[in-house]
């Protein structure tokens, strides 16, 4: 998987862009897609930096709402 490093916020040290690079390389398509759509929240609530948490959920929750995201394929044991 090839991720286009101009996407990314240039830190200007070249060992964390490869660092980044490396790390960006074993995430799976699912994990890729939700980083990408973390971004997008962030860029509409007009905020830079690292991915937060709840920028992470909400991306999450919409990926859920368009039935993107699995369901469980085993049941609880407990309620």
């Amino acid at each position: 998987m090839d991720v286009e490093l101009g996407k990314l916020r240039a830190s200007g040290d070249p060992a964390k862009t490869a660092k980044m690079q490396e790390i960006l390389g074993h995430f799976t398509e699912d994990q890729m897609s939700r980083n990408f759509a973390a971004r997008v929240v962030m860029a509409e609530r007009r905020d830079t930096g690292a991915i937060r948490p709840c920028y992470m959920r909400e991306a999450y929750r919409r990926l859920k709402l368009e039935g993107k995201i699995p369901k469980g394929s085993m049941p609880r044991l407990f309620r």
